[in-house]
Parts: C-alpha cells; structure tokens; sequence
C-alpha cells in the first residue's frame, strides 16, 4: 500500500468526496485524483496538511507504520484543565490557541505582549479588571 491509497482511506472514513477533501486541504479535486491514483506523489504542504485536518500520524501516511491516527489534543487539554482547575474560558483559550498555525500563534503572542508592555507600569488589578488610582 502506497501514501495515495492511504489518502484515499482517510478520506473514505471522512466520508468525504474528493472535491470537499480537497477544500479542507486548500487543493483542487484534480490534485487529491491524481495523489489517489498514484499520477502524483503526496507533496509536502499536502502531507502536512491531512495530518493536520484529519490528526493522522504523518508516519503512518507515508510508510503505513503506526496508529492511523493521533491522541486528540481535547483530551489532553480536558486532563490539564481538570488537574489545575481551569474555567470553561481558560480551557477554551488553550484549545482555540493549539489550533492555530505557528504564524498565527506568533502573531497572538507578540499582540499579547504589547499588551502586557503597555500595562506593566500601570497599577491594574487582574481580580477585578480595574485599574488601581
């Protein structure tokens, strides 16, 4: 079995058509047939990309070795949030931030921490969102 009749799998268990498969990816129809049907050999944005969407383990795509698929993040992030007693926002915060991609995370965490600049020298209570005279 070869990565194109691992894509196909994937996208069967997705029930997806090639075209919806391919709009979750950001790639034509075409460009899924022809991965499929061995025409193409998967690309590395395309590998990513189906790891990704679809939390498939990057090893088992491309040799078949392994779990189909990787541990779910909400899992992990429902024991963490449970072990330091996080609220629903913060648990919510942390799920949204992982899903993001690297380039969208560093842009969150340079606006974070112009915010944070910004206040540093104001005296402001985190307890009650106000700012102290």
């Amino acid at each position: 079995m070869e990565p194109g009749d691992r894509v196909k799998i994937i996208r069967k268990e997705a029930n997806l058509t090639q075209e919806s498969f391919g709009k979750r990816l950001g790639v034509s129809k075409v460009a899924v047939s022809k991965v499929e049907n061995k025409v193409n050999s998967l690309s590395d944005q395309m590998l990513r990309s189906i790891c990704r969407e679809f939390r498939v383990n990057e090893k088992w795509l491309m040799s078949g070795s392994g779990n189909m698929h990787i541990p779910q993040h909400g899992d992990l992030i429902m024991r963490l949030s449970a072990e330091y007693g996080l609220d629903p926002l913060k648990t919510a915060i942390i799920q949204e931030y992982v899903k993001l991609p690297p380039q969208s995370r560093q842009i969150f965490k340079s606006y974070l921490k112009s915010i944070s600049d910004r206040i540093k020298d104001t005296p402001y209570s985190f307890e009650d969102d106000t700012l102290q005279k």
